[in-house]
């Protein structure tokens, strides 16, 4: 099984709907509060919807967009709420970033072969050289591919644990083959972080672009198991501020993984979009 492969099955939280039912409750409760009734929602980066309430969703919005890369899971999410055959919602499928499965699969075994050459022996400053330039070819291909959700199809978007998931495979690729050497090269790491700051901007622009009235973007600010930043939300925060946007905040806490003892500070920023006002 490629490294990639093993990695996608580490994403999947067992029980997480059931682990998350407080953090679901505020957070759903949040946006209804502050969002109009027979009004429209985008939700990017639905997947299975374990953190908001479609069924509340459905009660309180005349429509509910869902879009996400993985087709299974929002098929699951629609099954967990039966909401299967609900004509409020639809699910869309889409890639925000271009880069599809079979192009970090191909990533991962390249390094797989590298490191079958030379085992234990690999060179760091060789495998962080050979890395470096495989993701190069990655980026670019990100680069020419811009996401566009539409202009002001929505009343509301929001984007939620997203931006921290957006290009962090390269980043859990990296560190699964570091922690295998049992040694590291901050180069990988640097590559990552610059093209973070590079390519979140454009997902925010077209969830942005998207709304008529306002956008949420949910960022985690802190792992609490590592008392560090979250690589790709802090992108995202750093973005807003860059842009002068003026966003209302508040944090909440969202129990990722109650069994590994982490838990994140989720920052909610509202922005309201000038066509409101």
């Amino acid at each position: 099984m490629s490294v990639y492969d093993e990695l996608m099955n580490f994403k999947i939280i067992p029980d997480a709907f059931d682990h998350w039912e407080e953090y679901r409750s505020v957070l759903t409760g949040y946006i209804l509060s502050s969002a109009q009734p027979d009004t429209s929602i985008a939700i990017f980066g639905a997947g299975r919807c374990n953190d908001i309430d479609l069924s509340l969703f459905v009660q309180h919005f005349s429509a509910v967009t869902l879009f996400d890369a993985d087709e299974n899971a929002m098929r699951e999410a629609l099954k967990q709420y039966k909401l299967t055959d609900c004509p409020k919602i639809k699910a869309t499928t889409m890639n925000f970033t271009g880069i599809t499965p079979d192009d970090y699969r191909s990533f991962s075994d390249e390094l797989s072969s590298l490191l079958n050459v030379y085992g234990n022996a690999t060179d760091i400053r060789i495998l962080s050289d050979y890395a470096s330039f495989k993701l190069k070819r990655l980026y670019r291909k990100s680069a020419e591919h811009i996401p566009n959700f539409g202009k002001r199809r929505f009343d509301y978007s929001m984007a939620f644990g997203v931006h921290s998931q957006l290009y962090n495979m390269p980043a859990w690729i990296w560190s699964a083959f570091c922690a295998n050497l049992n040694a590291n090269d901050p180069a990988v790491e640097k590559q990552i972080i610059m093209e973070n700051e590079r390519l979140i901007p454009r997902f925010n622009d077209a969830v942005l672009r998207a709304a008529k009235k306002r956008a949420y973007f949910g960022c985690e600010l802190l792992n609490s198991a590592t008392g560090s930043a979250v690589e790709g939300a802090i992108e995202c925060i750093r973005d807003l501020k860059n842009r002068g946007i003026v966003a209302r905040q508040s944090v909440i806490d969202w129990p990722f993984d109650t069994k590994q003892g982490i838990v994140y500070q989720m920052l909610i920023q509202e922005v309201d979009l000038p066509s409101a006002t």
